[in-house]
């Protein structure tokens, strides 16, 4: 009451529920000329102002008559007509800015009025004048039939939305509301809320549509193995163009209904399709419908050609191995068939079975050299080498043996650029200086990126997991590729670089690519080259060998090598549940949602270190962003697990599939039961198709081993981690000397009685006996030595020590028995794609907020796929002004058009306007003002507290006061942030 500002503060409100609103409902109580002329006056003014940010808001009108008839209703309509101009007198005469969207309005609402769209009447509430009167049933039908109306107005609106998107807008609307330009606030802020609110929309489609084809293509892959088994049985060619044809024909016809019309109806499809048509649906209509299923459309298709192209690598690759092991196995099979009817009566002793099994070992390693004829990788690449580059560099070769190192490579000269004499106001020439550390930084993603993308355009998304083989077309690649990607970086950032620094970066480039190949082709080779594949395989094919020539071809033989089989393939589902167990709970943590969200928590953890004084980590990250939150990101994932809990499942793991592999394996009645009981086991290898023709005599007698074996490896296994849990339960409890010799008694105990259970020693228990014993030695000799080193030594806190490393031992032996080797995490792609794309903004150092492979076209990038951030002060990056070398706290959306930028060093004494710097050289970003203001007030703390010291870090000056206060980088305070930071993570 009584408040001068009243009026403005109520054409805020009105112009808040309008522009969050697809309908407004007017309230009028009574028929008072002056309070409808105030009431309208403020309507006209929001719904003008909404108009000109591109916002039409549809308006109902409510008013409440003391009487409700077709006179009163007429006279209402007349008297609202007259109030309407009245207002809109008042709104010319008190001089609105608000043009002629005012008059639009005007003649809208008339014209609304006289066609009965914009009034809904209600009577008295009450059935007479008194206080008790009952209610009145005219209100009632007013009440259902306003209702009825608002679900046809809501029925035919085409502005629909859901009530996720609408409630982006409502933070961001009001900041704009109470912004003089409102008009256009309003209509950029609903256009970055909705960008940011489809892009992660897509991002999930896209990653549910990832996953479903990812399941499909592993069921695939299975597949096409038990297809090439049946060609190897079948004495059948598979070297050949016409198999895989055969093959891969009716699978790629299969893949391509991936996932909209899957056969199966699969729950990874079904999750897919439903959020593929809710999305389709809420883009109906907007700016973004045709884009959005552009780019879906072309992801799917992308997909789709990477995954047939890793179909077709399995084909090849499973071709070569099971043709290996196929070989493998018969050369065992007709060698021991030798032996075995050579042998004398009796058994083999030790000494011959190590000679025949030596001599069938040879011949394996005979058949897989003949089986490679490769020649090797550093032979290849330079052949390649010099054909490709021999023309422009004859002493390639000699260049490229000559190793190139990062430092030594940015420290030339490496671009040239005009020289411009301010006093003078001319050229004076060419200057030659090395890359500033920006670029230099720059230029090495650049490398990376041609390295990165020519690898997985080879080797699939999952290159690094199943290698590469070295091509010579990789070479020509780079050297297509190379001249247009610096080309692009020049003239990104206005660096003209020297010819022969080009031709030393390429060669450096050309190392870096070998240096990455001999890796992958490592990795390659174990998968696919036939000595690698014998190699690895060395263990099972010895055991093999020695167990059938102490049993022969015998049922129980043939049983005990099928169960060795089973043991493996449950222990490859164990550490394979593991990890899908920890990749989920990754995925299903609250901060990893989405991009944004990964961002805030990361930015949180920074902001408490800086509040405690420790800024260092911060430092370095304004220095290198995305390096520091790659890094960030790889470590938290990975602790969030800790190695008890791995363990846990694991073992829950081995009993569960153990128990229902002998449950199954009790009911069968033919070895076609037991091959499926493998079957089911997780990733088949190819090395089990060669076993399924295995022969045998007696059926119940192979099934009878294959338990046995279960059973042994089940006890022997729990023997092991019962004794060793119950040493760590000993050991947390010992206070001195004496206690652990009790526990090297109990060891010695424990290794006599697996000696009596299983007729043999236990290796495990025999080690860690002796690693505590030398653990006790050593406290021995330091308490002898207690007299000579009396300051140093202290027998307490040295016990200490000594139980903690003797823990350490006994966790390694659990790892050690159960054989685990968990993969790591973080470096799963569908966790890594969670953290989105980590390309910062040249000026601010500000992190993309876009999916993880959003930018697919460099040239020609649609807005969707456009790089986006919250800007932040551009100072926190090291910008500063030409001048006065002073930081700048501006952000990157705050900047004018018309206001003046230098590049660096590139274009010393010039400038250019930034809104030619904005479309010449960073036409892949958005610079729009963010609508996420709690990530902005953050950042603006960042610099409020670190630009003295990122200006001593850099030789720069600090920001000052005065650039501070304008830009508000004072007085922000962290808890008021971080609760609202809290709230959205």
């Amino acid at each position: 009451m009584n408040d001068p500002k009243a009026s403005h503060k109520d054409r805020l409100m009105a112009t808040y529920a309008l522009g969050v609103s697809n309908l407004t409902i007017v309230n009028i109580l009574g028929e008072g000329i002056t309070e409808m002329t105030e009431i309208l006056q403020i309507a006209i003014v929001a719904m003008a102002r909404l108009r000109g940010g591109g916002i039409k808001p549809d308006l109902l009108m409510v008013q409440h008559l003391q009487e409700k008839n077709l006179p009163k209703i007429e006279k209402a309509k007349n008297q609202f007509i007259e109030a309407l101009k009245k207002a809109f007198e008042l709104i010319d005469k008190n001089d609105v800015e608000i043009g002629s969207a005012s008059a639009e309005c005007l003649d809208e609402l008339i014209a609304r009025i006289q066609s009965g769209d914009l009034f809904q009447h209600f009577g008295p509430f009450r059935d007479g004048s008194s206080v008790n009167s009952p209610p009145s049933q005219g209100y009632h039908e007013d009440v259902v039939s306003l209702l009825e109306t608002l679900l046809e107005r809501m029925g035919a609106s085409k502005q629909k939305k859901t009530f996720e998107r609408w409630s982006n807008h409502l933070e961001s609307y009001w900041t704009c509301v109470r912004k003089e330009n409102f008009a256009l606030n309003f209509q950029n802020v609903k256009h970055i809320t909705d960008f940011l609110y489809f892009e992660k929309k897509i991002a999930n489609t896209k990653e549910l549509a990832d996953h479903a084809i990812r399941k499909h293509r592993e069921t695939f892959a299975t597949q096409i193995k038990e297809q090439i088994s049946k060609f190897i049985k079948g004495k059948r060619e598979i070297e050949t163009e016409t198999t895989k044809m055969e093959i891969m024909g009716s699978v790629e016809t299969s893949f391509l209904m991936i996932p909209h019309d899957c056969p199966d109806d699969c729950q990874f499809c079904k999750d897919f399709n439903s959020h593929y048509n809710n999305l389709l649906q809420e883009i109906l209509g907007t700016e973004w419908e045709e884009e959005t299923k552009t780019s879906l459309v072309k992801y799917n298709k992308d997909l789709h050609e990477r995954s047939i192209k890793m179909l077709k690598q399995t084909f090849d690759g499973s071709a070569v191995k099971q043709g290996c092991f196929s070989d493998f196995s018969r050369t065992i099979v007709e060698e021991l068939n030798k032996a075995l009817e050579a042998r004398p009566s009796g058994i083999y002793s030790e000494e011959e079975q190590a000679t025949i099994t030596a001599n069938i070992w040879l011949l394996l390693q005979g058949i897989a050299t003949s089986k490679d004829s490769r020649l090797d990788l550093e032979v290849r690449f330079h052949k390649a080498l010099y054909e490709e580059y021999s023309g422009i560099l004859p002493n390639i070769l000699e260049e490229f043996k000559t190793e190139i190192y990062r430092d030594n490579l940015f420290q030339k000269n490496a671009f040239k650029h005009v020289y411009f004499d301010l006093k003078i106001a001319r050229v004076r020439g060419m200057k030659y200086s090395p890359l500033t550390e920006e670029l230099q930084n720059s230029l090495t993603r650049e490398v990376d990126d041609i390295i990165t993308n020519i690898c997985r355009n080879r080797g699939g998304e999952e290159y690094l997991k199943s290698g590469l083989d070295f091509e010579e077309g990789i070479v020509r690649q780079i050297r297509i590729d190379f001249p247009s990607r610096i080309k692009a970086f020049e003239k990104k950032f206005s660096a003209h670089l020297k010819d022969d620094f080009k031709m030393v970066l390429q060669i450096y480039a050309l190392q870096q690519f070998y240096n990455k190949m001999i890796k992958l082709q490592a990795t390659w080779n174990k998968h696919n080259s036939p000595i690698e594949i014998l190699m690895e395989k060395k263990n099972d094919y010895i055991a093999e060998i020695e167990t059938r020539l102490k049993s022969g071809f015998s049922s129980a033989g043939e049983g005990e090598i099928f169960a060795k089989q089973l043991c493996k393939a449950i222990e490859k589902k164990a550490i394979e549940t593991v990890y899908a167990e920890n990749v989920d709970k990754v995925l299903k943590q609250e901060w990893t949602t989405n991009t944004e969200k990964i961002r805030l928590y990361y930015f949180e953890e920074l902001a408490k270190e800086v509040q405690t004084g420790d800024k260092q980590r911060a430092l370095k990250h304004f220095v290198n962003p995305k390096a520091a939150i790659e890094k960030w990101y790889k470590v938290k994932v990975n602790s969030l697990f800790s190695k008890q809990n791995l363990v846990e499942i694991y073992d829950f793991t081995v009993m569960t599939e153990l128990k229902s592999v002998q449950t199954k394996l009790a009911k069968s009645t033919h070895k076609e039961e037991i091959d499926k009981i493998m079957k089911n086991l997780a990733s088949v290898e190819d090395q089990y198709f060669s076993k399924l023709d295995q022969k045998y005599d007696d059926f119940e007698a192979f099934k009878s081993s294959i338990d046995n074996h279960l059973n042994n490896t089940l006890k022997r296994y729990l023997n092991i981690k019962t004794e060793v849990k119950s040493i760590q339960i000993k050991l947390a409890k010992a206070t001195c000397k004496e206690d652990l010799d009790e526990i090297e008694k109990y060891l010695i105990d424990a290794e006599h009685q697996y000696i009596r259970k299983f007729g043999q020693k236990c290796e495990n228990l025999e080690a860690l006996k002796i690693s505590i014993n030398n653990h006790l030695r050593q406290y021995l000799n330091k308490s002898d030595d207690n007299g000579v080193e009396e300051n140093k030594f202290d027998p307490k806190d040295y016990f200490g020590a000594l139980k903690n490393s003797i823990d350490n031992n006994l966790c390694h032996y659990l790892d050690k028995i159960s054989n685990i080797k968990y993969p790591s995490v973080s470096n799963n792609i569908r966790v890594k794609k969670r953290l989105g794309c980590t390309e910062h903004c040249y000026w601010c150092g500000a992190l993309c907020w876009g999916a993880w492979d959003h930018q697919v076209e460099k040239e020609k990038t649609p807005e969707m796929d456009r790089h986006h951030s919250c800007h932040q002060p551009c100072g926190l990056k090291g910008t500063n002004y030409h001048a006065s070398k002073k930081l700048d706290a501006i952000s990157c959306h705050n900047y004018p058009d018309t206001a003046k930028v230098h590049f660096k060093d590139c274009q010393e004494g010039e400038s250019m306007l930034w809104s030619d710097a904005k479309r010449d050289h960073f036409p892949d970003w958005k610079f729009d003002a963010h609508c996420i203001t709690t990530f902005d007030e953050m950042m603006r703390w960042f610099f409020q507290e670190l630009h003295e010291d990122i200006a001593k870090h850099r030789g720069l000056k600090p920001a000052s006061s005065k650039e501070l206060q304008a830009n508000k980088c004072v007085n922000l305070n962290l808890e008021d942030i971080l609760k609202v930071v809290h709230s959205k993570i």
